[in-house]
């Protein structure tokens, strides 16, 4: 009965909570119709060949070859001018002054439609209660139980085994990664036309959670940007280096670069920069090899590396793994050749002892351990998703706080690129400083506005932590292990809200890399007769809001399941459970329903083109079109 009124109470917050959440931005009409009215008017060929004339809002690609008047929306036509590569050049990031001054023209895409929106909530209900009741079933696992349950491919281990496979893979992935940042930085610089923003920002960044969840850390393993200087250092591999700070064996150096990562990204419009984005692999690459020319190993894929600590952490979740077959195997090994290598191979470059190694988050698939172990014990093996997180993995303060730091910049991204960020939030915000303060320009306030959104995150995950302990009447363990331990309950709602905003960029925006392919520099080339295929969706749109809502659902559940599992490793009376899981999955519904109310906007296309205007252009209603201009203050 107790069970039955829990379950109740939480239907009744989820359902209020579905009336009180912010309304959509703009019109509310049927999205469906807009959609549908999108297609015909066609988003297509975003931009026209060059020395011709076209509309600023790219209607039907139409192009023409002296000025006018576009016949679909009636705007001024606008010549289409080549532009120069921008090799360091010292515009890409200027001051806050030409920041301020940036006025850009924004396509936007649909948000989901009304009723799928409602089957999300629907959706979410189901996904508390069943998973709750998943939760209360789950156990730790053993090593031996996951040994049971996981799958051994002796086929993904030959294609690990094989080097010359691996190198190549490398070599493939170096030789596409210098080519962007060639197109980047001498290409042209209209994002639209050029390879290096689209390849980044709307296939590869969309890819690497894939990557991770499907094949763990693989991504690590062709790393481009440590595989060239890799190269070299293994020619130097036994000489002394030093070894990487104590104070600094943490990942908090990684969320600081990711942190300044997501900023010049979103500040400096990289995504609208193919000279910034190439600058940015750059940097990547020097801080590579200045790490595996002074310190042993690799420390930096361990504790430094902003992407390895994120495809780390969603490793954990991942369907692949390497590990040991036979613990006792591993105790009663001698040499430990896994982590101090031997002739047969290298030492583990992130210092993991295979015996002891029971989650992916520092595990780069390197390859290195399936040469070295003398004894063959070392499994490629699938498993369940989770499996990680279900498992007696090491729990620690620094990747917690990462773990919070990841949810937190996952919604802001969402935020950031909705009509409500600007008109309701960021344009008031700015208004009120400068009219009651001093006026601080667009870094300060932008700036400020992203580190208080991300401070507000762990400040309410703080609160219902703090909660959950008070109500689960526990004296034993402090706010401080609540906070490490239920931490990791947000990773699959992060994970499921990621895949389900960027894929809405992936199959939208994915279209641009057929016609980029045939002109990647934007040079004017045509070599497979795609330059101008129109912009279209890769899916149908009802079908990407269907996995979208599935997506959100999943996560949900799944982070739901871990809040009992969780529970129980800190605390063994059911009444204290019972206490302690009621804030926390209200947490969960709080971070879940404002992830579905983002992606129920229509939202900003990450790569599009750059141009300025003199006015503010009131945006037509989304059945008339899913365009606007979006303007900065």
């Amino acid at each position: 009965m107790k069970k039955f009124t829990v379950h109740c109470v939480f239907f009744l917050f989820v359902f209020v909570s579905n009336f009180t959440i912010l309304p959509r931005a703009g019109d509310t009409g049927d999205v469906q119709d807009c959609v549908n009215q999108t297609f015909e008017i066609g988003i297509a060929a975003l931009f026209a060949q060059v020395h011709q004339y076209s509309c600023p809002m790219h209607c039907e690609g139409l192009t023409f070859h002296e000025p006018g008047q576009c016949p679909v929306c009636g705007m001024n036509l606008e010549e289409d001018k080549p532009e120069e590569s921008a090799f360091f050049d010292g515009e890409t990031l200027s001051g806050a002054k030409s920041i301020e001054e940036r006025k850009r023209q924004t396509a936007l895409m649909p948000g989901l439609n009304v009723g799928y929106y409602y089957t999300g909530w629907i959706g979410y209900i189901l996904a508390i209660l069943l998973g709750w009741k998943w939760g209360d079933g789950l156990k730790v696992a053993s090593r031996r139980e996951e040994r049971k349950r996981g799958i051994s491919s002796a086929f993904m281990s030959a294609v690990f085994k094989r080097r010359w496979l691996v190198r190549s893979l490398q070599i493939v992935s170096s030789v596409l990664f210098f080519f962007v940042i060639y197109a980047g930085l001498f290409g042209n610089q209209n994002p639209g036309r050029n390879i290096a923003p689209v390849l980044t920002w709307n296939i590869w960044w969309m890819s690497l959670i894939f990557f991770a969840f499907f094949l763990g850390q693989s991504w690590c393993t062709i790393c481009p940007w440590m595989a060239t200087p890799d190269f070299f250092n293994r020619l130097f591999a036994r000489t002394p280096k030093l070894r990487w700070p104590k104070r600094f064996r943490n990942v908090y150096l990684a969320l600081l670069l990711f942190t300044a990562m997501t900023w010049v990204e979103l500040v400096y419009d990289a995504p609208y920069n193919p000279a910034l984005t190439a600058q940015m692999g750059l940097a990547m690459v020097v801080i590579a090899t200045f790490s595996l020319i002074f310190f042993e190993r690799k420390s930096f894929c361990r504790y430094g590396c902003m992407v390895g600590r994120v495809t780390g952490i969603f490793g954990t979740t991942g369907l692949l793994a390497f590990r040991r077959d036979d613990s006792k195997v591993c105790k009663s090994c001698e040499s430990k050749a896994c982590y101090h290598g031997n002739e047969k191979g290298l030492p583990c470059p992130t210092f993991e002892f295979m015996g002891a190694m029971n989650d992916n988050s520092n595990c780069t698939m390197c390859t290195e351990c399936l040469h070295t172990c003398p004894h063959d014990n070392i499994l490629v093996e699938w498993r369940a998703p989770f499996t990680d997180l279900l498992g007696p993995h090491r729990r620690r303060l620094d990747e917690s706080v990462f773990l919070i730091a990841i949810l937190g910049f996952s919604i802001f991204h969402g935020i950031e690129m909705v009509p409500f960020w600007r008109e309701s939030i960021f344009d008031p915000f700015w208004t009120f400083l400068a009219e009651t303060i001093f006026d601080p320009g667009f870094l300060v306030t932008y700036t400020f506005l992203m580190l208080a959104f991300l401070a507000l995150v762990f400040v309410v995950f703080w609160i219902f932590v703090f909660l959950s302990r008070r109500l689960s009447g526990n004296r034993v363990y402090t706010t401080r292990s609540f906070f490490i331990t239920f931490a990791y309950i947000t990773l699959p709602v992060s994970l499921a809200y990621h895949i389900a905003h960027n894929s809405l960029h992936f199959f939208y925006e994915g279209s641009k890399l057929v016609r980029l392919m045939s002109d990647p520099m934007g040079l004017g080339w045509d070599l497979f007769g795609s330059a101008d295929m129109p912009l279209t969706m890769l899916i149908p749109m009802p079908i990407l809001w269907a996995l979208q809502i599935v997506c959100m659902v999943l996560g949900l559940f799944v982070s739901v399941g871990l809040v009992s599992q969780g529970a129980r490793r800190l605390i063994g009376n059911r009444r204290q459970l019972l206490g302690a899981k009621i804030p926390l999955i209200m947490m969960l519904a709080v971070f879940s329903a404002l992830c579905l109310w983002l992606l129920f906007q229509p939202m900003e296309m990450r790569t599009g083109t750059a141009v300025r205007s003199e006015k503010i252009v009131s945006a037509p209603t989304p059945k008339d079109a899913m365009l606007r201009l979006i303007v900065q203050k």
